[in-house]
């Protein structure tokens, strides 16, 4: 029936009607309930079909929940129906409709509390079933979310988010002397990944809130792609290791600290004075090595050029980690706004 009609609900009323003209008993219209549950999972079959990896996954985990609650409940069918139809009539539905319904949610939480305990080797078999490469930080974007742009939104800000808590530990590692470059062609190309989706989203200027966190999307983007086109370069490292600026690395871990945090107005205050001091700074330390330069020269041809190079990157740096925060927290503040209007 549910195949047919490509609709549980309908299947469900259609055994509803028949169950209150008296043409079936109240056990056959639950064994029905049972089987129109494992019936709707067809509908999530077919929409997988040619899907991303993650939509196939929800489908299969979608096919077997409702098996497992299927074959549950069929294994203690008797029992579970007559105690189902009990609890309702004292609860004072004794119509067979209501019993019914009843039934039908009672067999989805019969499902969850089977399901709950084995929850994480359950996701795994999925990921067994359908296997895919693994995304470490783009893997909350799916192309079926782009139909509806707050979904989209609210994904890419994820995803974003994620690609510069990982920009800044791969950073963290380089400035300890560990780079690692499998790592920053994973970051190139999941940032290429994002980028992508993002720029796939639309979104109209009549809804206000949802196209102004598009706007701090896009700004966001912008900023972590250029934080992350500096910090996966080796020479950054290379330079920080031989020229003399402590004082730069050490606000370089200083406002890494930051990223572990949501985003937030204070911690968006305090990226921004992070790097407005390390700006003056940059601009004193310059003139100060040139001058130096000038009284006593240099030991090495390229001494000079590596540490003004590597001031300059550094202000890049904390100048963009603070926009992109800005910007992401733009994005919550909105959803907040959003959410309190709804």
């Amino acid at each position: 029936m549910t195949v047919v009609m490509q609709s549980s609900s309908a299947a469900v009323a259609s055994t509803l009607a028949a169950l209150d003209s008296g043409a079936i008993t109240v056990a056959a219209a639950a064994a029905l309930v049972i089987g129109q549950n494992l019936g709707t999972t067809i509908t999530a079959a077919i929409g997988a079909v040619g899907a991303t990896v993650p939509a196939k996954r929800t489908a299969v985990a979608h096919i077997g929940f409702n098996l497992i609650a299927g074959l549950v409940a069929f294994a203690m069918f008797p029992l579970f129906e007559q105690a189902v139809v009990k609890m309702a009539s004292y609860a004072g539905a004794s119509n067979p409709t209501t019993q019914i319904a009843a039934f039908h949610t009672a067999f989805n939480v019969l499902g969850l509390l089977v399901l709950l305990p084995f929850f994480d080797p359950f996701c795994r078999a999925v990921e067994r079933l359908v296997p895919g490469a693994p995304r470490r930080y783009t893997s909350v974007l799916d192309s079926s979310s782009l139909k509806v742009p707050a979904a989209a939104v609210s994904a890419i800000h994820s995803a974003l988010l994620a690609l510069l808590r990982g920009a800044i530990a791969f950073s963290r590692k380089g400035l300890d002397g560990s780079f690692d470059e499998a790592e920053a062609t994973v970051l190139r190309d999941e940032m290429q990944r994002a980028s992508k989706f993002l720029l796939q989203i639309v979104t109209d200027s009549s809804d206000d809130i949802v196209h102004q966190q598009h706007i701090d999307a896009l700004h966001a983007m912008d900023h972590i792609e250029r934080l992350i086109h500096v910090v996966v370069k080796p020479t950054f490292y290379e330079q920080a290791s031989e020229v003399d600026a402590d004082a730069l690395v050490q606000a370089l871990r200083d406002a890494y600290d930051l990223v572990g945090s949501e985003p937030s107005s204070s911690l968006v205050a305090s990226a921004r004075d992070m790097s407005q001091g390390v700006a003056h700074r940059r601009a004193s330390m310059r003139e100060e090595l040139i001058h130096e330069m000038a009284h006593n020269g240099a030991a090495e041809p390229n001494e000079v050029s590596d540490t003004l190079r590597f001031i300059v990157r550094v202000d890049r740096v904390l100048y963009h980690l603070w926009r992109g925060l800005e910007h992401l927290n733009g994005i919550n503040q909105r959803a907040e706004e959003l959410a309190s209007k709804n």
